[in-house]
């Protein structure tokens, strides 16, 4: 596919001189690099915005070739109607989708704006993120005026759908260009604003890797500009979900992922600190993945934003437990215990001066089914040295659990409420410390002394082997 590689919009404000004075008070970070090119002055018409949007660079001349036309809309119905655009594509409008973005206050004013203005161009973009993807209609050679329909196969559907991506990325640098110095006009900006973010996180999920760096410079752009603005809050949100969808589609679980995701999260916490909703939830996300992908420092760091920053908020009380759980390898262990399956409590007092494996479980896990026949073999091994493995079963169901524990022959104790509203996730243990995922092994020592929490099973031996060793 022939691409278009659209400028940030660091370049379209330093240039023009569009960042706004008011908007860079305090601890402004630094914009990204900028051309040296004599600054312009604001186009005054659509001539002039054209020329403007020479800016934005092109590996190629022309745009990859478009499917001829895509379906007919009904021809009646509210909110339904065919559209002829360019490059002969007959779009559907989609009333829904573009309710947000209206300029107007009814249809009749869309029948009065001119060809090519930011308003135009908004509705343009609209209209090609809501027109169908999967099926085209193209000229019958011979038959002037006669068309037939034909499915896209997946491959062209992908093709499709990043050109439309850059196109609606051009049209809104346009738009940009425009509107970025005219405060009346703050509405236009702040759509094309989102409408360039979306295009740059899809083309960023088909593969397009520089889009998330252009869009990195265009939330520093934006922030510089104004940092109170809604396109600065919108641009710095999107990179965040970006760089979550980018961990999530990885499969491998990278660190460096979720470190990336983690980083950005604290940093839009940290510059929109009014987002009470939106930034905590962004470190919520952040700090979950970190723990998944195996950067507990980094989700550590997330939490505690929460706790400082948001604390008088529902997520400061949703990672407390994390917290209280991360917080925990080096201090002693005092606040555990619970009943068991059997009818029994647990206490620490029962355990005194005896090395604990604690093993919070489902019957239904296949990375703990996988990992019990080391832990029955570290029983059997450390057991008459001193070992005491407590269970904390995060299942629901009691009788297909004693039936689990009877076949695999486990026989260590098990804290499981009668109660069936505290079962599964809602285990006060689990819940007490933010254990929302199985299996997670903790090791303490006979002094009561966390060694690790989380233990992962390649250490279960070797940490084992330390804990037994007198202090």
């Amino acid at each position: 596919m022939k691409r278009i590689s659209i400028s940030s919009l660091a370049q379209v404000l330093l240039v023009s001189g569009g960042f706004a004075a008011s908007g860079c008070g305090g601890s402004t970070p630094p914009a990204a690099t900028a051309p040296t090119e004599t600054a312009q002055e604001t186009p005054a018409d659509a001539t002039a915005v054209t020329e403007a949007a020479s800016e934005i660079r092109t590996a190629d001349a022309s745009l990859p070739p478009a499917p001829p036309v895509v379906p007919d809309a009904p021809s009646s119905g509210p909110g339904r109607q065919p559209i002829l655009q360019t490059a002969g594509e007959r779009k559907v409008r989609d009333d829904d989708d573009d309710e947000a973005f209206k300029t107007g206050d009814d249809d009749e004013e869309e029948n009065n704006v001119k060809p090519g203005s930011p308003e135009a161009l908004l509705r343009e973009m609209a209209r090609l993120r809501s027109a169908p993807l999967d099926v085209v209609r193209q000229p019958i050679p011979g038959k002037p005026g006669k068309f037939e329909e034909k499915k896209l196969t997946p491959e062209q559907i992908a093709e499709e759908q990043k050109r439309r991506c850059h196109l609606i990325a051009q049209k809104a640098m346009q738009i940009l260009i425009a509107t970025r110095n005219d405060p009346a006009q703050e509405k236009l900006f702040n759509n094309a604003v989102h409408f360039l973010c979306d295009a740059r996180a899809k083309l960023a999920l088909a593969g397009e890797a520089d889009q998330v760096e252009l869009l990195n410079q265009d939330a520093e752009a934006l922030y510089k500009r104004n940092k109170d603005s809604f396109a600065a809050a919108e641009a710095a949100h999107r990179l965040v979900q970006i760089t979550e969808a980018l961990a999530e589609s990885s499969g491998n679980r990278d660190p460096k992922q979720a470190v990336a995701m983690a980083r950005q999260a604290r940093l839009f916490a940290e510059r929109f600190p009014k987002e009470v909703n939106r930034a905590p939830m962004c470190l919520l996300t952040a700090g979950r993945y970190c723990e998944l992908y195996g950067a507990p420092a980094e989700a550590k760091l997330c939490y505690e934003t929460i706790e400082q920053q948001f604390g008088k908020t529902p997520f400061a009380d949703q990672v407390a437990g994390s917290l209280r759980r991360i917080r925990l390898p080096g201090q002693t262990l005092t606040e555990f215990g619970g009943p068991t399956l059997d009818g029994g409590f647990v206490k620490l007092e029962d355990y005194a001066g005896k090395p604990m494996l604690i093993v919070f479980w489902s019957k239904d896990s296949e990375t703990f089914n996988r990992d019990l026949p080391r832990i029955l073999a570290a029983e059997a091994k450390y057991g008459p040295a001193g070992l005491q493995i407590i269970g904390v079963n995060l299942d629901r169901d009691e009788l297909p659990l004693e039936q689990y524990l009877e076949k695999s022959k486990v026989g260590w104790r098990q804290i499981f409420h009668t109660d069936a509203a505290s079962r599964g996730t809602r285990n006060p243990v689990a819940m007490h410390y933010g254990v929302t995922s199985v299996p997670t092994y903790w090791l303490v020592d006979g002094q009561r002394r966390v060694l690790a929490a989380p233990l992962p099973i390649e250490q279960l031996e070797g940490g084992i082997q330390y804990a037994l060793k007198p202090r």
